[in-house]
């Protein structure tokens, strides 16, 4: 069986299962398909082992997924995706979505200071205002998650997580245009059973996780699980004058605890989640830009004059080390409670219902400097604070060969509270005594959001071998703020960091009218409104030629919600900036699913276009507005990915995907702000989307040696490949990211019974460390050019038993 790195990305390792689920069993809650398949129906009589290899064959293991919302087959499923095990990602040390890249190598994340930004196949969300939304649907058990700084410690006790790649518009709904990510956690069962595991590496690196499973009478069970991580900073900023020690540490507590029924006709489940997340602050390395920058350039600006931008520049950046003379912390806490219900009606019909609701808070006071100069830039969040409610309510059923209709009703709503301020530290000027001058402050008393929606799908059989899939959803959006900008101010260090609170906002500014601006003293606030409803729809056709084989072919639209930011009725080069439409995508796919010679090979490939309108681009304006999303163009993306796996010996795994992007926009006019502050409209049709690399190869093989009564010992690497990308869709010279390979080793030793192991890795064995993050903050007297970077080598053990 593979290496807890390799297997996972192989994907052939079980997703802690037990059998196989049957055909007809649902789990729209995100459950187990194995309880799933408990509760709706006998199973298929194919069980695995604990290391999750089928017991009677040295083939490929079938694994169940919920993609469609109902338990099927991954090679049964028209959809191209991905499935990471939860004991692969405990034994690769992945607790949050950015270590998940490692093992879906496909997969993009760029961490901006507290905000994370998912891409898939090329397909991200720039935007990172309050009103905007991400581009990539996450659901934690069927709880729709709508703010990725909720996940930043969510990676425990998982029976899998799920990689849905394309829109997923008609069940998955708003804001799934680059696909879903459904992480399923790990459910009581009906026995009394446990792990617990322990890790130590560089960097003063602790990982200890655990969980127990207990029964309480028939059919209802309890299970409780916990996580503590940690580990020193990644980059020492005391270098060249800096002051601060290490930067990047992270300490991470979180527990959870789940009670579950499964009965005949009845069957659900409560949870609840708590995550505190303490980590020196996401340190970024900032480059001093000025007119004379080797690579600036000279550009007209809107309305006359000219600016200049660095889109030529290109710097020597120091990954590993960089000197910062102040310190900072990202604080985040998240409460969540979860839960479903299942009815069987009659035979087939089933009634169900999946809620959540999270309570997130999140504080960060973020150092950009990057230089142990006394002008120091600083980003201050003291609070953004959101609380989400999800619910969906589902009718299913199940027909004779293979009818399957599914419908229901979805309702979200958010409210944020953010409070955030650029700062500049030490100014050489301001009234005596001043530390802090202000360049703004931007208060958000409230954003909200109401989602509603409205869904059908069916997958109808036409002969035994052939079904047609349609599905349509209607979704409304409504969103409402209030955004207020408190302009250039000073504090005296004395009197310390003090911020308005909403009540404190609104008693100065008054109530102005919806979608209306209002000017009172200080503060410039805006009262905001969005509404919109939108309709996608799903058409396909799948053929299953013999057993084994699987193609499919499908249409399929998916929209990312509107929004507003705070420029609303600021005119820039005739466009009214402020209010923005949805994203909206069509996306074209044929794919092949397939396994041969026994149920040893398996070769999968899928082929995609999509045509990408009203594209939601992010634009720092300047500090005194900061950011601006605008509509800018359309996008075309033509792209192959291949997924090979063999299991050349019982002993034996090999596996390789390759996956090419062809991505450009075809119209695309944005905004770029100069170093002294100018507005620049640049034309960047052909310019590559960011986070979109040519060419993704991943590779893994694992060997056992099997040491009779002293057990075995398992071998495997891993390594994956990308072709050079940008990081913003400017195409500056100095966003690109080079090619670059990254590659994991590891060796583990596992007792006779199966239940005691000890495995000793190393994480990124050529210590390249790759930019995550890059953006070009224009901010006269200060212009940056401001950079994040990934983790370097890691190394370590892991010691695990279960019971």
């Amino acid at each position: 069986m593979l290496s807890g790195t390799a297997a996972a990305f192989i994907g052939i390792s079980a997703a802690s299962a037990q059998t196989t689920a049957s055909p007809g069993s649902t789990a729209s809650d995100g459950t187990t398909a194995n309880a799933a398949a408990a509760a709706n129906g006998p199973a298929v009589a194919n069980t695995v082992d604990p290391a999750g290899q089928s017991a009677n064959s040295g083939g490929l293991q079938e694994i169940i997924v919920t993609a469609q919302k109902t338990a099927s087959s991954v090679q049964k499923t028209p959809i191209a995706l991905r499935v990471v095990s939860g004991d692969d990602l405990r034994t690769s040390n992945i607790t949050d979505v950015n270590g998940l890249q490692r093992l879906a190598p496909d997969l993009g994340v760029t961490t901006d200071t507290i905000y994370t930004k998912l891409s898939l196949r090329g397909v991200t969300a720039e935007s990172i205002a309050e009103g905007a939304d991400a581009a990539l649907t996450v659901n934690i058990d069927g709880e729709y998650i709508n703010r990725p700084a909720a996940l930043n410690a969510s990676f425990f006790d998982l029976d899998r997580i799920e990689v849905l790649k394309g829109p997923q518009g008609t069940l998955y709904g708003r804001n799934s245009t680059a696909g879903a990510i459904n992480i399923i956690t790990k459910k009581p069962e009906d026995r009394f059973d446990g792990y617990v595991s322990a890790g130590y590496g560089n960097y003063n690196a602790w990982n200890v996780e655990g969980a127990v499973n207990l029964p309480i009478a028939d059919g209802l069970a309890f299970r409780v699980a916990g996580i503590h991580t940690q580990h020193d900073g990644y980059r020492n900023n005391s270098v060249d004058g800096g002051t601060t020690g290490r930067n990047d540490g992270n300490r991470t507590d979180a527990g959870r605890a789940t009670l579950a029924y499964t009965g005949s006709t009845l069957s659900g489940f409560l949870q609840g989640e708590y995550v505190r997340s303490r980590s020196s602050a996401f340190a970024q390395y900032g480059v001093p830009i000025t007119t004379t920058t080797p690579g600036v350039v000279q550009v007209p600006t809107v309305g006359g004059g000219s600016d200049f931008i660095p889109r030529n520049s290109s710097f020597k950046l120091p990954k590993h080390d960089f000197p910062l003379v102040t310190d900072g912390f990202t604080n985040i806490e998240n409460i969540s409670f979860r839960g479903s219900l299942r009815y069987t009606i009659s035979d087939g019909l089933e009634l169900s219902y999946v809620g959540g609701y999270l309570i997130n808070k999140t504080g960060t006071y973020v150092p950009l400097s990057g230089t142990p100069n006394y002008l120091q830039f600083v980003s201050n969040q003291p609070n953004a604070d959101s609380r989400d409610w999800s619910n969906e309510l589902r009718l299913s059923y199940h027909g004779p060969r293979g009818l399957f209709v599914q419908g229901g009703a979805f309702y979200f709503h958010e409210k944020q509270v953010v409070t955030q301020s650029i700062q500049i530290l030490n100014p050489p000027f301001g009234p005596p005594g001043s530390e802090y001058a202000y360049v703004n402050i931007f208060y958000r008393p409230f954003v909200n959001l109401d989602s509603t929606g409205l869904f059908l799908q069916g997958d109808i059989p036409i002969v035994d071998t052939l079904k047609l899939t349609g599905g349509v959803r209607w979704s409304r959006d409504e969103k409402h703020a209030l955004y207020v900008n408190s302009g250039l101010g000073f504090v005296n260090a004395r009197f310390g960091l003090t911020f308005p609170s909403a009540t404190d906002i609104l008693a100065v500014t008054g109530r102005p009218g919806r979608c209306k601006e209002a000017d009172s003293g200080n503060y410039q606030s805006l009262d905001q409104c969005y509404n919109h409803s939108e309709v996608n729809w799903l058409a396909g056709a799948e053929w299953t030629p013999g057993a084994g084989h699987l193609l499919y072919a499908k249409v399929s639209t998916g929209y990312r919600s509107g929004g507003f930011d705070n420029l609303t009725n600021v005119v820039v080069n005739g466009q009214t900036v402020g209010t923005f439409q949805p994203e909206k995508i069509t996306s074209y796919e044929i794919g092949t699913k397939n396994r041969f010679l026994h149920n040893t090979v398996e070769f999968n490939v899928s082929a995609f276009h999509y045509d990408y309108t009203d594209l939601q681009i992010d634009n720092f304006i300047n500090t005194t507005v900061g950011h601006a999303t605008v509509n800018a163009g359309r996008a075309r993306f033509n792209g192959v990915d291949t997924d090979f796996s063999a299991a050349l010996t019982p002993n034996d795994q090999f596996r390789v995907t390759f996956n090419y992007l062809d991505a450009k926009f075809t119209k695309f006019n944005a905004f770029a702000t100069g170093v002294n502050g100018g507005t620049a409209v640049l034309d960047l049709k052909g310019n590559r989307p960011p986070q979109a690399p040519k060419v993704t190869i991943a590779v893994g093989y694992d060997h056992t040696f099997d040491l009779g009564m002293a057990g075995s010992l398992r071998a495997g690497a891993y390594t994956r490949f990308k072709s050079d990308y940008h990081l913003t869709s400017y195409n500056y010279a100095a966003d690109l990211q080079e090619a670059y390979t990254q590659t994991d080793l590891s060796i583990t030793w596992m007792d006779s019974s199966r239940k005691y192991s000890v495995q000793a890795f190393v994480r990124n064995v050529e210590n390249y460390v790759p930019i995550t993050f890059a953006q070009f903050t224009a901010g006269p007297p200060i212009n940056l050019y401001n950079y994040a970077f990934g983790s370097p080598r890691t190394l370590g053990v892991n010691l695990s038993a279960k019971f």
